[in-house]
């Protein structure tokens, strides 16, 4: 769909407005102005080949251009291996990055970069200026797990105050598996024992499985069947999860119920003949989550394959946030007990820590134009809030903040469940403390200075949602 939308640009001189390319391009007959830019930043707002004016306009990026290399093979490659002295990577101080850069197939040259995240003061920022100094904005990111090396360096960038450039990605494994015709991913050493490489070394150090890395993908763009030129577009499409052929009889849904889902944050039902609930899960996108069960090679989808002979209708619910969506699910396997949930329970996590403060979390509404604020207490207490950004339910946001956040004796959680769901809540913040909007409620005084500074950003949804990160402001 994103290449569509970007032909049809390119067709009319690199602009057109929201509604314009809706109707032409997503067929999209009826819907307002509002909707229509709604859709497509859903569609397009990661790409870094489109920009937006604000008003309803797109616009073809001319920083980021295609490279007029006539072969996609050709042109310019950052194969990259990392290390982190923590996991999750959201925990991590210190990253490691090394990378090899290919250009016209033939190694340029080679580096790795050290970020020490505590110390985020002038040696770390020339670090970073370093990584990207000259950059080519048509460089292709090729690594075994391109999100985590994306995210890596959008963390990096955020405790920085800095903006990364966007970058094309290719995941070898997948890369290498349509390349060789494999019925699934292999590994590192697997893949040098087909290419006719050297084996590669477990304990050899990051720049050297970078290099390792760049021999097995320059042996990949040799074994490409095809002597004609070949497209960026091509080429990309080779590193994304291959398909699979699902066969559909047996399900109450078909594969265009699963494309047309929406790609928003919620939870899904698998349900039997008998209609009895046999697995619950959640999803950031629900389209994106789904499709690897049924439309690609997924490794949950294997590890699930026993449900998925059994499934025969499928249920889903749409939710404002990846937090709701986390919330409801629990609840739902406490509720239906499914089989699968209750043998697997998806490696029971332990208690998150919960600081000694409240915080107070805003997200906006991945579905509407709402924000969404959420109080968690160290006590277990949890309340949830939706805002509208032209009728702000003041009284009930300074009821909440003022009991939980400032009152004495601190209010208990009310129930099993809610401690539950707060503890789900701290959880997810502490995942995704550098990403989304927070305060805490031990930086103010009292709960009117509080909830001021909670209203001041409540009444500037574009910032929000553009997920400026609010502590320390």
């Amino acid at each position: 769909m994103k290449n569509k939308i970007y032909k049809f640009l390119k067709q009319h001189g690199g602009s057109a407005s929201a509604l314009a390319i809706a109707r032409a391009v997503l067929h999209l007959q009826s819907g307002s102005f509002a909707a229509a830019e709604s859709l497509l930043t859903r569609i397009l707002g990661a790409d870094p080949r489109f920009q937006r004016d604000g008003v309803g306009n797109w616009f073809l990026n001319p920083e980021f251009e295609v490279s007029e290399v006539e072969d996609a093979r050709q042109g310019r490659f950052w194969v990259m291996a990392f290390a982190t002295d923590e996991k999750p990577i959201y925990a991590a101080n210190e990253i490691q990055l090394a990378f090899v850069e290919i250009f016209q197939q033939s190694i340029q040259s080679e580096q790795t970069f050290t970020f020490f995240l505590k110390q985020t003061g002038e040696p770390t920022l020339k670090t970073w200026q370093r990584l990207w100094s000259g950059f080519d904005p048509n460089t292709i990111l090729v690594a075994e797990e391109p999100a985590k090396v994306r995210n890596l360096i959008r963390l990096i960038g955020s405790r920085l105050q800095q903006t990364p450039p966007a970058l094309w990605e290719i995941k070898l494994g997948y890369f290498a598996q349509q390349v060789l015709k494999l019925t699934k991913k292999a590994s590192r050493s697997q893949l040098c024992r087909l290419l006719g490489l050297t084996e590669f070394s477990a304990v050899a150090d990051l720049l050297s499985q970078a290099r390792a890395l760049a021999d097995i993908w320059l042996a990949l763009l040799e074994k490409i069947e095809t002597r004609e030129p070949l497209s960026l577009e091509a080429l990309l499409a080779l590193g994304q999860r291959p398909k699979k052929s699902v066969d559909f009889q047996s399900f109450q849904f078909s594969e265009s119920t699963i494309r047309s889902l929406p790609e928003a944050p919620g939870v899904y039902l698998m349900k039997d003949g008998e209609g009895k609930t046999i697995y619950v899960g959640k999803a950031k996108n629900l389209r994106k989550r789904l499709s690897q069960y049924f439309l690609y090679q997924s490794e949950e989808a294997r590890k699930l394959q026993k449900v998925l002979t059994s499934i025969q209708n499928l249920e889903w619910k749409v939710l404002d946030t990846e937090l709701d969506a986390r919330i409801l699910e629990a609840e739902l396997i406490q509720q239906y007990l499914p089989e699968i949930n209750t043998q697997r329970l998806i490696k029971e996590k332990s208690t998150p820590q919960m600081n000694e403060s409240s915080r107070i979390v805003i997200t906006m509404s991945a579905i509407s134009n709402k924000a969404i604020v959420y109080v968690l207490s160290p006590t277990g207490a949890f309340r949830r809030i939706s805002c509208t950004q032209h009728r702000l339910p003041i009284k009930r946001i300074f009821d909440v903040v003022r009991k939980m956040c400032y009152g004495q004796p601190a209010m208990p959680a009310r129930s099993a469940a809610e401690k539950r769901s707060c503890e789900i809540a701290w959880r997810w913040l502490q995942e995704n403390r550098d990403t989304t909007n927070w305060l805490d409620a031990a930086d103010y005084g009292s709960a009117e200075e509080c909830v001021d500074k909670l209203l001041f950003f409540l009444h500037d949804f574009q910032r929000l949602r553009s997920k400026t990160i609010l502590m320390g402001e």
